[in-house]
């Protein structure tokens, strides 16, 4: 006689769930320096076997937390000052900056600036035949926004608004060859809540949307369609 069947975890199922839980961690903690490690916890999430590094200031204090690397780790060295200088250029210029000199190539990115409260986050692969691409980046500026986010608000809400499609995912998705959720299909349900989410914040203005996602309108509208995020409707709940 067989007992009921047991739900074995896949690695892609805790990877979702290590998402959730650090999202979760950035909204509930009212500490800037507990925020930053859950930041620098999530990009290694998404970027998986990268290096990452963010940097955060509230007008009050400076945190940087840095991990996947020696030197990250020890928080200096020739490495660390480096992805710091980058992470500072790239806040300071409000822009990508990228690194070539990593194996795997590396970015540093703006996060958020505003009201006192500005961050930059850094990622990079040491690994050559592990190279950062195109996907990766829109990956990193997905992963900034909710950083930001997070950093900008001590509320729950936008946190659980994003855990909710992910546990539809576990509940409701296609398993993989081995019997695990997609890790690319949670990359790609993550992404697209927090579209959606940003595009009715900004009443279905797409430029307006893609300045707070830092990129260009182009880059947002290939997003939308890609993701199937309509702007029809969002438009009616613009304030008169």
């Amino acid at each position: 006689m067989t007992g009921p069947a047991t739900s074995i975890p896949t690695p892609c199922s805790r990877i979702v769930k290590e998402l959730l839980e650090c999202t979760q961690r950035m909204h509930a903690s009212r500490s800037l320096d507990s925020r930053v490690g859950a930041a620098v916890d999530l990009l290694r999430l998404v970027i998986r076997g990268c290096r990452a590094m963010v940097v955060a200031n509230n007008g009050a204090e400076m945190k940087v937390v840095a991990k996947g690397h020696t030197e990250f780790e020890s928080n200096k060295g020739q490495v660390f000052d480096h992805a710091m200088s980058l992470a500072l250029q790239s806040h300071n210029e409000g822009h990508i900056v990228v690194d070539s000199s990593a194996k795997g190539m590396g970015y540093a990115l703006p996060v958020i600036a505003e009201n006192g409260l500005w961050a930059a986050i850094y990622v990079a692969s040491d690994n050559a035949t592990h190279r950062l691409d195109s996907a990766d980046l829109d990956s990193m500026r997905a992963a900034a926004s909710v950083i930001g986010l997070a950093l900008h608000s001590a509320q729950n809400a936008d946190a659980e608004a994003l855990a909710d499609p992910l546990r539809e995912l576990l509940a409701d998705s296609p398993l993989d060859g081995e019997g695990g959720h997609s890790l690319k299909l949670a990359k790609h349900v993550f992404e697209k809540r927090l579209l959606r989410n940003r595009l009715a914040a900004c009443h279905g203005n797409i430029a307006a949307a893609a300045r707070t996602l830092k990129m260009d309108r182009g880059q947002l509208s290939r997003l939308l369609k890609k993701h199937q995020v309509e702007k029809s409707g969002l438009r009616a709940d613009r304030p008169r």
